[in-house]
């Protein structure tokens, strides 16, 4: 007589969800700009699983729940477009020699 040993099992995986970059582009900000806006993080999943086994071997293994714990961030990268520089908002220094009233 052969006796067999069958368990069934419920086990649980985790996965990593990969992020996505995006890629944002900005007519105000020259060729050649690139700034991260915003750095992407992982999210994650889990998955159980109903296994079966006989004398140790796994014989079947069925999905039970695929659930997502926690939803991906996209990672931002914000590009440049224009072809020449926007021009400045502020005062413009030392781009003129100053001349003073003494030496007049």
């Amino acid at each position: 007589m052969d006796i067999s040993i069958r368990a069934t099992v419920v086990e649980r995986e985790e996965t990593v969800i990969p992020y996505e970059t995006v890629e944002v582009y900005n007519d105000q900000r020259v060729e050649g700009y690139e700034r991260v806006l915003e750095e992407g993080e992982e999210g994650l999943s889990v998955t159980d699983y109903e296994a079966v086994y006989v004398d140790g071997e796994l014989q079947t293994r069925s999905v039970l729940s695929v659930r997502t714990v926690e939803e991906p961030v996209d990672r931002q990268v914000e590009y440049g477009r224009s072809s020449r520089p926007q021009p400045s908002r502020g005062r413009m220094r030392g781009a003129f020699p100053r001349i003073s009233a003494a030496g007049r």
